[in-house]
């Protein structure tokens, strides 16, 4: 029986993706040592985002966070998203960036995700370097969207210019959700065979239904290691559920290396978290074709859902999604969008 391994996200992308990263620090200590015995083999604890979050609305030290939950969870690598810039949309100077790093790895962090939306070798390059002058292990994303430039071919070359970076693992990431069955078995085989020595991790969203169904063709296929949450903060536009996934694994003969028994209580927390400060309750969602159209990665869509929701403005949205052809043009004839076989209904209610 072959092992499928984890990598825990709740306390980065699954807060993000569902809270609007609104979880304290105290929250999060009251789960890691919980986590830290489970058994993940890497935890997603901060991104840029979260810094900017910590400073102008919690009020709260994000290094400090580091080094407290990096004080309760010394057995599980803490793992950071980094890129070439603080930012996304700011220029940011490599003396900054540098700092940057220095300071995560100063604090507690062991492993960097490196990730840029245009999967620009450059910008890769800058974060790779860095992160191995500092003995932080790296996994390089290969960020995943649907559009007439995101065939195989550029994934291919994209697979190739990654690789020659030498980072520790190449990822698919899927922040938008958008990954099938069939597509992340296409993409898997793509990598398989223009970077055959590199292991592969997979991170993918819950957003249009498909999220667990998509990690079980990554687990058929030998893929090393999957990006997993804790309900409260699974599911929706979060990540698939780890007690889903290791249960759909065992049933596929595969041994899950993970205690769930140590993860039952971190729901319940979590839980018990969410009702008493009205937080949102991740769930299985139907799947939402419009998601294709507006592309809206999870983590932006509950920062969105959230800012709205202050303005008093979230009905807006919700129009919005009703009529994406209107709010989110993209293509006149978007032919390269995904077409589904009549069985997947079927398939997704089995889930």
């Amino acid at each position: 029986m072959s092992e499928v391994k984890f990598v825990d996200t709740t306390l980065r992308d699954g807060q993000a993706s569902l809270w609007a990263e609104n979880m304290r620090t105290g929250m999060m200590l009251a789960v890691a040592e919980n986590l830290d015995r489970a058994g993940f083999q890497a935890a997603e604890l901060i991104a840029a985002s979260h810094i900017k979050k910590c400073v102008r609305e919690l009020r709260e030290d994000p290094f400090e966070r580091i080094r407290l939950v990096a004080k309760r969870m010394p057995r599980t690598p803490l793992r950071c998203v980094g890129t070439d810039r603080l930012s996304a949309f700011e220029l940011t100077p490599d003396s900054v960036n540098h700092l940057w790093f220095e300071r995560f790895a100063a604090n507690g962090i062991r492993q960097i995700r490196i990730s840029n939306p245009s999967n620009d070798p450059a910008g890769w390059k800058k974060a790779v370097l860095r992160a191995k002058r500092l003995g932080l292990a790296t996994f390089l994303n290969l960020t995943y969207s649907v559009s007439p430039k995101h065939t195989d071919e550029y994934y291919a070359r994209k697979s190739r210019e990654g690789a020659a970076l030498k980072p520790d693992y190449l990822c698919i990431k899927d922040p938008g959700g958008l990954l099938t069955p069939e597509r992340t078995v296409a993409l898997i085989q793509v990598i398989r065979r223009e970077a055959p020595s590199f292991p592969i991790e997979l991170h993918t969203h819950c957003t249009t239904g498909l999220g667990a169904l998509c990690a079980l063709e990554a687990i058929k296929l030998g893929v090393e290691l999957i990006d997993t949450a804790v309900p409260p903060l699974a599911h929706a536009s979060s990540n698939p559920s780890i007690f889903n996934v290791a249960h759909n694994a065992r049933a596929l003969s595969f041994t899950p290396v993970i205690d769930e028994g140590a993860l039952r209580s971190i729901e319940t927390t979590l839980t018990s978290i969410a009702k008493s400060e009205n937080l949102p309750i991740g769930a299985p969602v139907e799947y939402d074709y419009s998601q294709y159209l507006h592309q809206v990665p999870g983590g932006m869509i509950s920062n969105f859902h959230f800012q709205l929701k202050n303005l008093g403005m979230l009905h807006r949205v919700r129009k919005c999604w009703k009529k994406p052809f209107a709010c989110a043009p993209i293509s006149a004839t978007r032919s390269w969008l995904p077409h589904f076989p009549s069985s997947l209904a079927a398939r997704q209610r089995s889930t």
